[in-house]
């Protein structure tokens, strides 16, 4: 008998556990997310601009930023485009600005924003990246 008593308890703990999970889910709470962090050659940047796999990273009047390239509509990849300064998606032609602020739908939040620092030796950007 004590196995199956074991084993009912076993059960009923995990029952539980998925409960409050899913309680917890539902209300709101998410994990905290973990950095990652990339580091982009200084001699790669063009015009203050470096398109990376990840983002897209801008450094202009003694400041660096970078901001995310997946597009908050569906998920695509924008591509920065250097004649007129702004980000598109090419899937439903949603415009960001450099910043990653919405300028034209149907996307209708920012594309995410990381922070970025110059760091002199090795001489790199370094990005921090939330995953």
């Amino acid at each position: 008998m004590p196995y199956k008593s074991l084993s009912r308890r076993l059960l009923l703990a995990l029952g539980g556990i998925t409960l409050f999970a899913l309680v917890a889910r539902l209300a709101g709470f998410r994990p905290p997310r973990r950095k990652r962090f990339i580091e982009a050659p200084t001699r790669a940047m063009r015009n203050g601009v470096l398109v990376l796999a990840d983002c897209v990273l801008f450094e202009r009047d003694g400041s660096c930023w970078a901001v995310s390239r997946r597009c908050t509509h569906l998920g695509c990849v924008v591509n920065y485009h250097e004649i007129e300064d702004i980000l598109e998606c090419p899937c439903h032609q949603s415009r960001f600005a450099t910043d990653g602020q919405v300028l034209r739908g149907p996307a209708t939040r920012a594309l995410p924003r990381y922070q970025a620092r110059r760091q002199e030796e090795p001489p790199a950007y370094i990005i921090a990246v939330d995953d």
